[in-house]
């Protein structure tokens, strides 16, 4: 056994999730000027919070928060380089790595990456180790549909083996550990891949821009999410929407599939309780 092994151990008992991850029916998930306390309040069973935001002391008060006990997730990109991680280096804006593509033009300071590179993976490695060493209960994982971005044909390949790699580490370091990924929902037709998650967080499943997609195209998101509802595992839903009508519409929609949803606001930088739906 390794000295790494031997110092997460006292933590397995603390860190252990004191509710079952089968028992949420509800979630938040606030990035950006989160507040621990306000978040604590809250009744919901589960939330995700940026990776950094939190200490381990106050993972550790999150878990066992006033609302009610609290699954944890660390919100960690997998698919993108942010340049305000600590792993940053100025010089790469002039002088960047192999493994760094384009600044997505959606979100500035967010840079497409080559995941498979394991310079990069070396990153993102030493993050979920923190992630693991700071008590949190899982990871968030985002930009998981990077591979659509890459025409390389076994770019969807290397994205599965990305996620089987970190899914494989983190449950070493720590057996429960969770692992969910969002969107790339395609990904969840493969055994290996849906083995190796508990859950799944996908974005805009009903509307996009306040337009409620075509059926056809739910139906086939709504399938690839029963297929892992089926197999156990927990599927998150986060809409962006502010139409009541729209909002009633997707939580009894989703409440009849079994997945928990969360309407929230598109910078994720606060709390939202919608009336009529908040937490048990």
């Amino acid at each position: 056994m390794s000295r790494g092994t031997l110092l997460l151990i006292p933590c397995l008992a603390a860190c252990a999730p004191r509710i079952s991850l089968r028992d949420v029916n509800d979630f938040a998930i606030w990035l950006q000027k989160m507040d621990p306390v306000a978040l604590g309040k809250s009744h919901f069973d589960l939330c995700i919070v940026d990776a950094d935001a939190l200490s381990p002391a106050e993972v550790a008060r999150l878990q066992r928060s006033p609302g009610g006990p609290k699954i944890v997730l660390a919100y960690l990109s997998i698919g993108e380089a942010e340049n305000y991680r600590a792993y940053w280096r100025p010089q790469w804006k002039e002088q960047p790595p192999d493994w760094l593509g384009p600044e997505n033009p959606d979100w500035p300071g967010n840079y497409k990456v080559r995941y498979w590179d394991p310079a990069w993976q070396a990153i993102v490695l030493a993050c979920l180790e923190r992630i693991v060493a700071a008590g949190f209960d899982g990871v968030y994982l985002d930009v998981v549909d990077a591979y659509e971005f890459w025409e390389e044909a076994a770019a969807r390949e290397r994205m599965i083996e990305w996620v089987l790699a970190l899914a494989g580490r983190a449950k070493a370091s720590r057996p429960g550990f969770l692992i969910f990924p969002q969107n790339a929902d395609e990904l969840l037709e493969d055994a290996r891949y849906l083995a190796a998650i508990d859950g799944v967080g996908r974005e805009e499943t009903y509307f996009m821009g306040g337009k409620r997609h075509r059926e056809k195209q739910i139906e086939l998101t709504e399938r690839r999410l029963d297929r892992a509802v089926a197999a156990g595992k927990k599927a998150l839903l986060i809409e962006y929407l502010v139409d009541e009508e729209a909002i009633a519409w997707v939580h009894g929609r989703a409440r009849r599939k079994g997945y928990a949803v969360y309407v929230a606001d598109r910078l994720l930088d606060g709390l939202r309780i919608t009336p009529g739906h908040e937490p048990d």
